[in-house]
């Protein structure tokens, strides 16, 4: 597959996230690119608004595409990328503020 030059458009760019998942689950590493730019913005403003720290919100969001590549081939095949995307970003919003409570009572109780 060719790749474009800097200014040029990537036929990639007006695909359906699904043929990118596609393209993914083949071994295609510019995929995960794409859907990350496509969804990136969305899942970055769910987690900070669960998170409220910068630094929480782009480690979750760097992990939910991470799991996104892991899942590929095994997630529900009805559910779409961004409800994916968005499933995986809350799950580990929500563990990384359980985490923090958790720290907070043994901090406390010491």
């Amino acid at each position: 597959m060719r790749l474009s030059r800097p200014n040029e458009p990537d036929i990639r760019d007006s695909l359906p996230d699904r043929d990118l998942l596609s393209q993914l689950v083949a071994g295609d590493p510019g995929a995960l690119r794409f859907l990350r730019k496509r969804h990136e913005t969305a899942i970055y403003a769910l987690v900070y608004a669960l998170l409220s720290d910068v630094v929480d919100t782009e480690h979750v969001v760097s992990e939910t595409f991470l799991e996104l590549s892991r899942e590929c081939t095994t997630g529900d095949p009805a559910e779409s990328v961004h409800a994916r995307l968005r499933r995986i970003a809350r799950g580990r919003a929500q563990e990384l503020r359980r985490s923090r409570v958790q720290r907070r009572i043994r901090a406390g109780s010491a």
